[in-house]
């Protein structure tokens, strides 16, 4: 892929110029550069409103609850994890709950560690697999990212899409842990 965009990027560019368009090609450059630099600016902002407030929420014990009400959902869903792993099980609430609040680049971290601890323990491959289809579907609660660009782009409403967001979400995650547990069953009838 690195070579993939570059060399599209020259062939556009390559083209603009050959056909005489030179000029519009380093005016839209310019400013698509402001464009891009106010979008990631305003996105910092929302994310950094929202850690805050994950930070407070924390302190407040309210990311423990979160993570007590899901321990019963996750413990069917990760049966060995739940029972052999203590510190993989709490990653995954940590980065499910982060998604939840629609801190997609916050849950990353504990992601990896989930994954980390479940590699470490050996022999996880599919639970491993179940939580990437869960992170791949991301339930969330508060769809914030999407609630910033709708907001920055001058929705009347940027929330108006949250319960859209979360049927989809649900539906996509339903789905994805529905197909996941019918590849395994398949998988393992042929390993027999």
């Amino acid at each position: 892929m690195n070579k993939i965009w570059p060399a599209l990027l020259l062939c556009a560019i390559g083209f603009e110029v050959v056909s005489g368009n030179g000029g519009a090609v380093v005016g839209n450059l310019t400013a698509c550069a402001g464009d891009a630099l106010e979008l990631m600016l305003s996105l910092l902002c929302a994310y950094m409103l929202w850690c805050g407030l994950i930070a407070v929420l924390e302190s407040a014990g309210a990311l423990s609850l979160l993570n007590r009400l899901m321990q019963p959902v996750l413990r069917r869903l990760f049966v060995r994890t739940s029972r052999e792993n203590a510190p993989a099980l709490h990653a995954v609430c940590a980065n499910l709950s982060a998604n939840m609040l629609g801190l997609g680049n916050a849950a990353t971290a504990q992601g990896v560690r989930a994954v980390a601890q479940m590699h470490k323990k050996g022999g996880y491959y599919e639970e491993i697999g179940l939580f990437i289809v869960l992170n791949c579907s991301s339930v969330q609660l508060l769809p914030t990212t999407l609630i910033t660009l709708r907001a920055k782009y001058g929705a009347p409403n940027p929330q108006d899409i949250w319960l859209e967001a979360l049927l989809t979400t649900l539906l996509t995650t339903l789905l994805g842990v529905g197909l996941f547990r019918i590849w395994a069953m398949r998988r393992r009838k042929g390993h027999e």
